[in-house]
C-alpha cells in the first residue's frame, strides 16, 4: 500500500467513530440476516467465522509494521475480527483483524452484503459481482439488492437474477426494461426461436426474445359482396363474411400456432363431411372452364380454428358453406340436416341469408367433425 493510502488511513479514533455511524446510516437498512439471502441462503458465509460484531464500534490504525489494524473503543487489537471496518476515506474488509487490500468478493456488516475491489466498499458500483464462495449476486450502488428480480448483462451475457441473485436453475420467460426473454439456465437463450410459456399467455420468441411487432396467419375478417335483384325489382347490397386465416401459420414442438402482436394461439382441425341422399359421403366434381369434368373428390371442408392446450375451441366459428348435391338424384322437395356419424339428427342446417346472418351451425358446440346429410322428404 502507498504512502498516500497510508496517510488517509491513519485518522483519530474520534474521527473514525463519527464517519462509521454516518456510514451505517448510509447502509440504508437495518440489523439483517447474517448469511447472504434469505431461507437455505441464511446459512451461506463468506468468512472463517460468522458476522456477528456491530463494524461501528471498531476503528483502524496504521501499526508500525506497516499494517491496518482493527482496534476496540478501548484501542485493543481485536485479532479475530473478520467484516468491515469504516473511516473518512471509505469501508475496508478485514481478515483477522487486518485489512484485507487483496479481497475482491462480497462482505457483510450489519446493514448487509457489500461489493469489495482491493479491500474497500465500491458503493458507485451497480451490477452483478461474483465472490468465490457464495456466487453470483447483483449489487445496486455497492449493496447486494434483494428485491431485484430482472434480467442483468455483463461481459459473460445476460441472466435471470431472482431476489438478488443469479438464479441458474431458472427456465422461461423474464422481464427487464428492454423486454421478455427466453431464460434456458438462467441465461438469455439467444439462440432460441419457438414458442414459450408464462402467466400471461403463450408467446412467439425469436432469437431469445419475444417478438411483440410480428403476426403470421392473422385470423381476419372477410367480406364477400355485390348487388343483387332481391325481387320486385329492388337491388340490395349482399355481404356473406367469415373468419379465414391470412398468411402461413407457424410449427414449433409438432403443433401449429398463429401469432398476433407476438402471442402465439394453438390452431386446432375441424372438419364438415357432407353426405348424399344415401348417406355415402357427397361426391363433387372439379369442372375445367370449357365445362368438361375433371376429376371427383371428397366433400369434406377442414377448417382451421383457435384452440387451447386441450383442444377446445376458444372463439365461436358459424360455419356458412354449402355444397350441391347435383352428383346425387334427389327428385322432390329435400332437406339439409346436422347429424354426426350415424347419420342426420332433426335440426336442419340453415347458412343464414345474404344479409349476412350467422347460420345456425356452430363448431363449437360439437367435437372434431360435424355431419351434413342431403335428404329426400
Amino acid at each position: 500500500m502507498n504512502k498516500n493510502r497510508h496517510t488517509q488511513l491513519n485518522k483519530t479514533t474520534k474521527t473514525v467513530r463519527k464517519i462509521a455511524a454516518a456510514g451505517a446510516l448510509a447502509f440504508g437498512i437495518g440489523v439483517g440476516a447474517f448469511g447472504i439471502g434469505n431461507a437455505a441462503d441464511t446459512a451461506v458465509t463468506a468468512y472463517a467465522q460468522e458476522y456477528n460484531a456491530d463494524s461501528t464500534a471498531y476503528h483502524l490504525n496504521l501499526d508500525a509494521d506497516g499494517a491496518w489494524r482493527v482496534y476496540n473503543a478501548d484501542n485493543q487489537a481485536v485479532k479475530d475480527y473478520d467484516g468491515l471496518v469504516g473511516n473518512e476515506v471509505g469501508w475496508w474488509k478485514c481478515n483477522n483483524g487486518i485489512v484485507d487490500f487483496s479481497f475482491n468478493g462480497l462482505a457483510e456488516n450489519e446493514a448487509g452484503w457489500w461489493k469489495i475491489v482491493g479491500g474497500q466498499v465500491q458503493f458507485e458500483d451497480t451490477g452483478l459481482v461474483y465472490d468465490e464462495t457464495v456466487g453470483w449476486w447483483y449489487v445496486n450502488n455497492g449493496q447486494v439488492d434483494y428485491t431485484s428480480n430482472s434480467v442483468v448483462g455483463n461481459e459473460f451475457g445476460w441472466w435471470k437474477v431472482t431476489n438478488g441473485r443469479v438464479d441458474f436453475e431458472y427456465n422461461g420467460l423474464a422481464f427487464n426494461e428492454f423486454g421478455w426473454w427466453k431464460i434456458t439456465n438462467g441465461g438469455v437463450d439467444f439462440g432460441f426461436t419457438g414458442v414459450e410459456k408464462n402467466e400471461f399467455g403463450t408467446w412467439y420468441v425469436e432469437n431469445g426474445g419475444i417478438r411483440f411487432d410480428y403476426s403470421c396467419g392473422i385470423k381476419r375478417k372477410y367480406i364477400e359482396s355485390g348487388w343483387a335483384n332481391v325481387g320486385n325489382g329492388i337491388e340490395r347490397r349482399i355481404e356473406n363474411g367469415g373468419w379465414g386465416n391470412v398468411g402461413n401459420t407457424i410449427i414449433y414442438d409438432g403443433v401449429e400456432y398463429r401469432v398476433e402482436n407476438g402471442k402465439a394461439i394453438r390452431q386446432g382441425k375441424r372438419y364438415v363431411i357432407w353426405h348424399d341422399a344415401d348417406g355415402n359421403i357427397l361426391r363433387e366434381m372439379e369442372r375445367l372452364e370449357d365445362g368438361v369434368s375433371s376429376r371427383k373428390y371428397d366433400a369434406i371442408d377442414e377448417i382451421t380454428v383457435d384452440v387451447d392446450d386441450n383442444g377446445n375451441m376458444i372463439d365461436d366459428y358459424h360455419y356458412n358453406e354449402i355444397h350441391s348435391p347435383h352428383m346425387v338424384d334427389i327428385n322432390g322437395e329435400t332437406a339439409l340436416r346436422i347429424g354426426d356419424a350415424n347419420g342426420p339428427g332433426t335440426v336442419e342446417y340453415n347458412t343464414g341469408n345474404m344479409f349476412g346472418l350467422l347460420s345456425n351451425l356452430n363448431l363449437k358446440d360439437f367435437g372434431k367433425e360435424v355431419h351434413l346429410y342431403w335428404l329426400n322428404l
